[in-house]
């Protein structure tokens, strides 16, 4: 078997209302997801209103002082992290792919591997 690191969990950098660049650090992001099932855990829907996006991004700044992202870059951050929930749920659900939760790494062998990276 091969061991392919799959932590999905690339530092993105997105440009805040103020200056400099904000890191989405993997703290950053677990807070934010941890708001987002709140919220949905309330109101029982992701289809927020624009005020339910302003309300999360306060939320955020105020775990992070110093942060200041938006609430269009929040709505941009959630549409890619369900992207790369879908991609990885698509990936693991494939026949000789399999996830180690102990190592945090997708287990492979080597010829589905190799058919995974010819079709990329």
């Amino acid at each position: 078997m091969c061991f392919i690191s799959c932590r999905y969990c690339s530092v993105t950098e997105i440009a805040p209302k103020g200056e400099g660049i904000v890191e989405w650090t993997d703290e950053l992001e677990s807070d934010f997801i941890d708001i987002m099932v709140d919220k949905f855990q309330r109101t029982r829907t992701t289809s927020w209103k624009w005020k339910d996006w302003e309300q999360m991004n306060t939320e955020l700044e105020e775990k992070f002082p110093g942060v200041i992202l938006g609430a269009k870059k929040l709505k941009t951050e959630a549409r890619r992290l369900k992207t790369r929930y879908t991609q990885f749920t698509e990936l693991i659900q494939h026949t000789g792919v399999g996830w180690d939760g102990p190592t945090n790494t997708v287990k492979v062998s080597l010829d589905i591997r190799d058919k995974f990276i010819k079709v990329q």
